[in-house]
C-alpha cells in the first residue's frame, strides 16, 4: 500500500535509517538499489509525502521483474546484510518512459478539469 505522510494507517510510524542510502541515494533508474533505499528513494523524492509498504513494494518489484523491466541479483549491503539490489533493464526505461508520457497527459487534463471548477 502506498500511504501519504500522516494519513491514518500511518499510525505514527516513522522508520529511521542511517546510512549512504537515504536521501542522498542513487537512481534507481542508472543503478542497483535494495528495497529498502526504493523505499526511502520514493519517500524522499515525494517530499515525504509517499510511503510504500513492504507488503506492497516487494509484490510490485516481483512482478516488475517478471514483466522484464527491472532485473535483480543479491549484493551484501553496507551493513553485510544479504538482500536483492534492483535497476530497470533497458526495455523497463523504455516503459517508464511511456507510462511518465501517459501520466503527464493524465494530469494535464485533471489540472485542466480542476482549473474548469474553480473559474
Amino acid at each position: 500500500m502506498i500511504e501519504a505522510a500522516g494519513d491514518p494507517g500511518d499510525h505514527g510510524r516513522r522508520h529511521e535509517h542511517r546510512g549512504q542510502n537515504d536521501c542522498d541515494c542513487d537512481d534507481w533508474s542508472r543503478h542497483l538499489l535494495h528495497g529498502w533505499a526504493i523505499s526511502l528513494r520514493l519517500r524522499a523524492l515525494s517530499g515525504e509525502v509517499l510511503q510504500v509498504s513492504e507488503g506492497s513494494l516487494y509484490p510490485a518489484l516481483h512482478k516488475l521483474e517478471q514483466e522484464g523491466w527491472i532485473k535483480a541479483e543479491w549484493k551484501q549491503t553496507e551493513n553485510n546484510r544479504r538482500a536483492k539490489f534492483y535497476a530497470l533493464t533497458r526495455l523497463g526505461r523504455k516503459e517508464l518512459e511511456s507510462e511518465k508520457a501517459n501520466w503527464q497527459r493524465l494530469s494535464s487534463a485533471i489540472s485542466h478539469l480542476v482549473q474548469l471548477s474553480e473559474a
